[in-house]
């Protein structure tokens, strides 16, 4: 299977990470694997790098996939989600990433609050201190 690669301001991927599959992620050193997100063409991107809506869908999706249909949050895709446990402990990492941005809107604050509420009933992830 051929993986794409995107290039970042930084520079591209760097090539450890560039030719692993995406279900061997768990390999790789956590702090590496942790900073990229793999988007549905099996391409890289640094969290760091996500669009500020990318950043808002991408806690949504791991979000919806990860809990009861009543804990979802707006529409549900039918996409399959590869990696579910490891996106798991991506989403503190997302969360924060997008707490941090000026231009998120009162909805992706809005989503942020429930999720974290929901977390402690029905926790998905270990909260960053």
């Amino acid at each position: 299977m051929k993986i794409l690669i995107k290039k970042s301001n930084s520079g591209p991927v760097p090539n450890a990470l560039a030719k692993v599959h995406q279900s061997h992620l768990k390999d790789l050193e956590p702090a590496l694997r942790i900073e990229y997100w793999v988007q549905k063409d099996r391409s890289f991107i640094r969290i760091k790098e996500m669009e500020t809506g990318h950043l808002y869908n991408s806690i949504r999706l791991v979000w919806n996939h990860s809990v009861p249909k009543e804990m979802r949050l707006g529409r549900r895709t039918s996409r399959t989600l590869g990696g579910l446990k490891y996106r798991q402990k991506q989403l503190p990492y997302l969360i924060e990433e997008l707490e941090s941005r000026k231009d998120k809107l009162r909805h992706h604050i809005a989503m942020m609050d429930k999720i974290k509420a929901f977390n402690l009933i029905f926790p998905v992830f270990e909260p960053r201190n």
